[in-house]
């Protein structure tokens, strides 16, 4: 939809690895059965801004006050130093996004390894509901789910 609306659908459709796309599903499934990760979301419709988000929704059901501080440097300043953060952000090749408490992440880091990824870290869970993305964006979730879960007639006083 981003691309849409800046009239580039199309113009950079993803290329991905199968073999890389292989080894993630693979190390993803392994965290999984090891008990290595807390929750994990699939880059893909949207890009990256809408997963974090998109991982965030269930906690609108418990009534806990989670959110997501995240930090794109990490990830722009090695994997593609010249993407322009709105393409970082709204790019919809794949990966995953997994939260993963301190203890298990060295254990996560080997596992990565045997499965010959780089995992980066780029952000953190934080005690307050909200999604920032820091020096790009900053919302409450309950303004996001807002936005999120009304019909669009209704946000258009439709």
């Amino acid at each position: 939809a981003y691309y849409e609306i800046l009239g580039e659908l199309g113009a950079n459709v993803p290329q991905p690895d199968f073999d890389e796309v292989r080894h993630q599903i693979l190390f993803v499934m392994e965290a999984i059965e090891k008990g290595l990760i807390l929750s994990c979301h699939d880059i893909s419709e949207g890009g990256l801004l809408l997963t974090l988000f998109e991982m965030l929704v269930p906690q609108r059901r418990k009534k806990t006050n989670l959110g997501i501080m995240a930090n794109m440097e990490s990830i722009a300043a090695v994997h593609e130093p010249q993407l322009r953060m709105d393409t970082l952000l709204f790019s919809e090749t794949g990966g995953f996004v997994m939260e993963v408490g301190a203890r298990h992440a060295q254990l996560l880091q080997e596992l990565a390894k045997k499965h010959q990824l780089t995992l980066f870290e780029i952000g953190k869970t934080i005690a307050q509901p909200r999604l920032d993305v820091i020096g790009v964006c900053s919302f409450e979730l309950s303004e996001l789910l807002d936005i999120w879960e009304k019909p669009v007639a209704e946000r258009l006083g439709l």
